[in-house]
């Protein structure tokens, strides 16, 4: 039998281990919660020692750069984790999406960009990768920005604002679900009261700021007048998703939306003159 003192001994060794462990173990940023249902399946470390193919990791950068109208060493690698999917679909299936059986060993890559965080889905070979869908995305929504709705995007704006495309980028893009006017308030104007699923995008030419709601595939763009035109070196951000506004007792709804305008604009038919 062992002694108190041996008992003491040992208690206390085990205390200094978890509290070490503690200590070594460094917080990571904060990043929005998934909504992705699945949960994926880790590795054991002992059954994979290898890193993602620098093609696969170079080939997302690109893919996001690209979303996003950034270079993609601007885009930095946070974390890559082998995990296995349980179908071939990456665990991303959408709703009435068949996809083929069997697990698929594969990584998850999470990246950052200047002021936002991304998560990617692949295949072990990198053959083929996924866009996470963003948090606070539907469950019937896509909830990713494709790049083809991207490039429509910033030539609308690049139009509206006068700006050449190639200076624009996305700083922020937040899923949401819009009802018929995109949440733009317009005097005298009825909005069908119907559930489109879309984004808030905030977008910069490194000067000025514009916040712009559209739909999935970007065929409906409306420019957010009241919340853009900041300038200088100013750091905006859009609201986090799970952050509920603070009621004002001063604020004046009926003179708020008075002034406020918008403007819807269609989808361009062709590259804009800057």
């Amino acid at each position: 039998m062992a002694s108190i003192s041996q008992v003491n001994f040992w208690a206390t060794l085990l205390f200094l281990g978890s509290s070490m462990s503690a200590i070594a173990a460094p917080r990571l940023p904060h990043q929005p919660p998934s909504t992705v249902p699945f949960a994926p399946i880790l590795l054991a470390q002992t059954q994979t020692t290898a890193s993602p193919l620098p093609s696969l990791v170079q080939g997302i950068q690109r893919d996001l750069a690209q979303r996003l109208n950034v270079a993609p060493a601007s885009i930095q690698i946070l974390a890559t984790t082998p995990v296995t999917w349980p179908d071939q679909c990456l665990g991303l299936a959408r709703p009435n999406q068949r996809c083929r059986g069997g697990e698929l060993p594969g990584w998850r890559i999470e990246l950052a960009s200047a002021q936002q965080y991304w998560t990617y889905r692949s295949d072990r070979s990198g053959k083929q990768f996924r866009l996470e869908p963003l948090a606070g995305a539907d469950g019937f929504a896509q909830g990713e920005l494709t790049p083809a709705a991207s490039q429509t995007l910033l030539k609308t704006v690049a139009q509206n604002v006068k700006r050449p495309i190639n200076k624009l980028k996305i700083l922020e893009l937040q899923a949401t679900t819009w009802d018929g006017c995109l949440g733009i308030f317009a005097p005298d104007r009825a909005c069908t009261m119907i559930a489109i699923f879309g984004f808030r995008a905030l977008i910069t030419d490194g000067n000025a700021t514009w916040v712009y709601h559209l739909n999935e595939d970007a065929s409906q763009i409306a420019q957010n007048a009241t919340a853009s035109g900041a300038h200088g070196k100013v750091l905006v951000s859009l609201m986090p998703v799970e952050t509920e506004p603070v009621p004002n007792p001063n604020f004046d709804s009926k003179r708020y939306f008075a002034a406020s305008s918008a403007a819807i604009f269609p989808a361009p038919s062709a590259s804009p003159h800057c």
